[in-house]
């Protein structure tokens, strides 16, 4: 399919919003890409065995949509998916924001990670796109959308409150004795159960701020602390 105009020429309208908005996110992606400009990459997208993702996710009924290979149209800043997802569909109402994780594996697959990652949604033809850089300049992603049916362009929601406990994870175990690797910063592995039952609750919220507010305070335990801080005092966050 061809990549539509407004992703195509929508790099300079993007880049002058975050400078408008957040100029601080361009700092802090320029910095983050010199950091990471020679990294060791352990596990890439080119690994990934699609069936065995398909399988995994089985376990969490219908809480995730089937996974995709996107192309990535990095018209965006890298490590900033959903800032970039966010303003470009402020400038294009025809995209919504589409929340889900990025899925990589080692050489062998006996180690597969998921990372929290925001595209946009094509809303004419249900189209995702990727338009986050790649800080080491992969063409494409797998990318498993959540099934969030309350609606499309929740994610800001879903940061606000699972950040901290959904951010990432692994299957099973952190580490690949054949690749000779470990996976540092994942969570060994989801807990089925209370996914599932964290996803229902999401979506069956109600749209009144009241409601959400009440959400956010019965799940403060689970925020990053600067988020636990606005919830006690009654303020919708939105990242």
């Amino acid at each position: 399919m061809e990549t539509p105009s407004e992703i195509k020429n929508g790099q300079r309208e993007l880049l002058k919003r975050f400078l408008e908005k957040d100029p601080e996110c361009v700092k802090g992606a320029r910095e983050l890409l010199i950091q990471w400009g020679t990294p060791v990459v352990a596990t890439s997208t080119h690994f990934v065995q699609v069936a065995k993702v398909k399988a995994y996710l089985k376990n969490y009924g219908n809480c995730f949509k089937q996974p995709e290979l996107l192309t990535i149209q990095g018209i965006g800043l890298n490590n900033m998916c959903h800032n970039n997802a966010k303003y470009f569909c402020d400038l294009n109402p025809q995209f919504t924001t589409a929340l889900g994780y990025n899925v990589c594996s080692c050489r062998c697959g006996g180690l597969m990670t998921f990372e929290i990652h925001t595209v946009v949604k094509d809303s004419r033809t249900g189209k995702y796109w990727d338009i986050t850089k790649d800080y080491n300049k992969e063409e494409q992603k797998w990318f498993v959308p959540l099934n969030l049916t309350h609606h499309e362009d929740d994610a800001w929601d879903w940061n606000d409150v699972f950040h901290k406990k959904y951010n990432s994870f692994s299957t099973g175990s952190s580490n690949c004795k054949n690749c000779n690797i470990t996976w540092k910063t994942s969570t060994p592995l989801l807990n089925a159960k209370t996914f599932i039952k964290d996803v229902k609750a999401f979506n069956e919220r109600d749209d009144d701020d009241d409601d959400f507010d009440e959400f956010m305070r019965q799940h403060q335990h689970e925020m990053p602390d600067f988020l636990r801080e606005m919830a006690d005092s009654g303020c919708v966050v939105y990242m």
